[in-house]
């Protein structure tokens, strides 16, 4: 017995915080001022406010956007009118950024230090990897940005104030899907760790199920739910930190499908200019998804130990003291569900990437009875 509690807590100690299991991306936020939030040797987070120093001349770049946008791009209003929509949303979206590490930068350090030791590093070459993937990505964004500007404008200006543009809002989604992850991992590392401290003497009766959270129960219910209680906690402050944030990216990840679904349709006889367009759909299309997916796997390992937890409550040797406790855990986690929040009108999840897709779609074969000619 007194083993098995050393390799936990060797196990346990090997773990790290959120920053140690996705070093590559927040180290390049950090330096980019976009988390402000830095862990001391101590092990708590404290606001580190040089670091918005970066941040500032990101967001005068950004904003440049703006004040050089040129508008003999094309000759029709609605064009125009469609990419400041596309540019103001993007820079409202960077803006708000900056406003979540300015003013929930106590909540940001909460849900840092919450998530601290619950993470399993990242091997070598697993970073390794990641980094020159992302700098591979880095690569790819600059020339496709580089051919979308050299298609449409001769503007080096414009052309080099708009290069960073889809790395910074790439970051910004690859940092909400890293924290939902991580609060993924940890609610996965309880119930592992559970299931390790509770249990069942050998030589005692098997459980009828392999169930997880049923082995755990078995043993002892009120330990079951002193384990779990805090992991609702990590959702809400998640929420309470970025629900806004998600809110305004839903908003523009709509507008940009929108914008490409005009130009596919406006320029679907010219081969590169629509290869280019369809990559900017695919990309966009493709890391909102990979959010909804992480946000519905957090979800579903909720729903799986609701699920399981209701199970053992229709168990006849179920006692009426635990079945009371058990009522009171299920009525917990009703009222408090893993869900990550869009503002305070929805809940974010693949349903809502399909319905945003159909909009786009819907919106594209308007257009194409209209037949927007391709005279950009």
């Amino acid at each position: 017995m007194q083993k098995r509690i050393s390799v936990s807590d060797t196990d346990m100690s090997a773990k790290v915080g959120v920053e140690g299991a996705w070093p590559v991306l927040f180290r390049v936020m950090g330096i980019l001022g976009f988390i402000v939030a830095k862990r001391r040797p101590s092990g708590h987070y404290e606001t580190c406010w040089p670091r918005l120093i970066p941040m500032v001349a990101i967001m005068t770049s950004v904003s440049c956007y703006l004040f050089i946008f040129p508008h003999s791009l094309n000759t029709r209003n609605y064009d125009s009118f469609i990419h400041v929509s596309v540019a103001a949303t993007s820079i409202g979206l960077a803006f708000n950024a900056f406003a979540v590490a300015v003013l929930k930068r106590r909540a940001t350090c909460s849900l840092f230090q919450a998530l601290d030791g619950t993470q399993r590093p990242p091997k070598a070459w697993v970073s390794i990897l990641s980094s020159v993937l992302f700098a591979a990505y880095v690569v790819f964004c600059g020339f496709k940005n580089y051919l979308t500007m050299h298609l449409f404008t001769d503007s080096i200006p414009y052309l080099i104030t708009t290069l960073p543009s889809p790395i910074v809002f790439s970051l910004l989604d690859f940092y909400l899907i890293a924290l939902i992850d991580a609060i993924h991992k940890a609610h996965k590392g309880k119930v592992e760790q559970g299931h390790r401290r509770l249990r069942r003497p050998s030589g005692s009766f098997p459980p009828p199920s392999g169930n997880l959270y049923e082995v755990s129960y078995l043993m002892r219910v009120p330990s079951v739910m002193e384990h779990y209680e805090d992991l609702s906690g990590l959702v809400s402050l998640y929420n309470e930190v970025f629900s806004t944030w998600i809110l305004l990216r839903c908003v523009t990840f709509l507008l940009k499908l929108a914008t490409c679904s005009y130009f596919l349709v406006a320029i679907a006889k010219e081969r590169a200019a629509f290869a280019i367009i369809l990559s900017h759909f695919a990309e966009e299309v493709g890391r909102f998804g990979l959010l909804c997916r992480r946000a519905d796997s957090l979800a579903n390992a909720s729903k799986a130990l609701e699920d399981s937890l209701f199970a053992l409550l229709q168990r006849p040797d179920t006692t009426p003291e635990d079945r009371i406790q058990l009522l009171s855990f299920l009525a917990h986690l009703k009222s408090r569900p893993a869900h990550i929040a869009v503002g305070s009108v929805g809940v974010l999840c693949s349903s809502l990437l399909v319905s945003l897709i159909n909009v786009a779609l819907t919106y594209a074969a308007i257009l194409f009875q209209y037949q927007p000619s391709s005279d950009l």
